[in-house]
């Protein structure tokens, strides 16, 4: 899918071996192929995607775990499932963001599915996402970035018209525990922000 999308993806940094559980920020749907041709697992993703066009069929293939962010209850299924994957030594995937952005920063985390990974005393490994497209192109948070109210199928139309999307996926140093999922949100949070680059996800141009 990468090649189909003339993805490359750089890699700065280890990527955790399995088991692992890995957040990143969260830019679109690009990422999770991004993420899943260096570190592959299981993700975690809001239940409208499993609907879409050619990512759904492959998020389901993947086995994605699915979550509606609109019912509250749905937490505590979902984070059953979390813990049934950590336990099985498979990677997990998710981006606590809860949303996408342009790139200009990183949106505050939510908490709540970082609970089985205290429970389990499980570390967490991050990394931070970025794109940059061709001289001569949009931005890439115009046209790699899904986000706001851009609509699905013109955004991808646009994406596959690109000649070349380069990405960049920079891992932390080392995993993080806490003893609370919020204080464990704050690490992470402050974690990636340290390595993320603003500047990469709105450039026009890649040397």
């Amino acid at each position: 899918v990468a090649r189909i999308m003339n993805l490359a993806v750089s890699v700065v940094g280890q990527p955790p071996q399995a088991p692992f559980l890995l957040v990143s920020n969260h830019l679109g749907y690009v990422d999770i192929i991004t993420l899943m041709s260096v570190a592959p697992g299981v993700f975690v993703s809001r239940a409208d995607v499993a609907g879409w066009p050619v990512l759904g069929l492959l998020a389901r293939a993947a086995h994605t775990i699915f979550i509606d962010r609109d019912l509250r209850r749905d937490v505590a299924r979902v984070n059953t499932l979390i813990r049934d994957v950590l336990a099985s030594g498979r990677g997990l995937l998710m981006f606590p963001e809860g949303t996408s952005s342009g790139g200009q920063a990183v949106l505050p985390f939510r908490s709540s599915l970082l609970e089985p990974a205290v429970q389990c005393e499980q570390a967490v490994s991050y990394a931070s996402l970025s794109y940059e497209t061709p001289a001569g192109a949009a931005p890439a948070s115009e046209v790699v970035c899904w986000w706001g109210e851009m609509t699905f199928f013109d955004h991808f139309i646009g994406l596959l018209s690109l000649p070349r999307i380069e990405a960049t996926l920079t891992f932390g140093e080392r995993p993080l525990q806490a003893d609370t999922r919020h204080e464990l949100a704050r690490l992470l949070h402050e974690a990636i922000t340290r390595l993320h680059q603003p500047g990469a996800a709105g450039s026009p141009a890649w040397a």
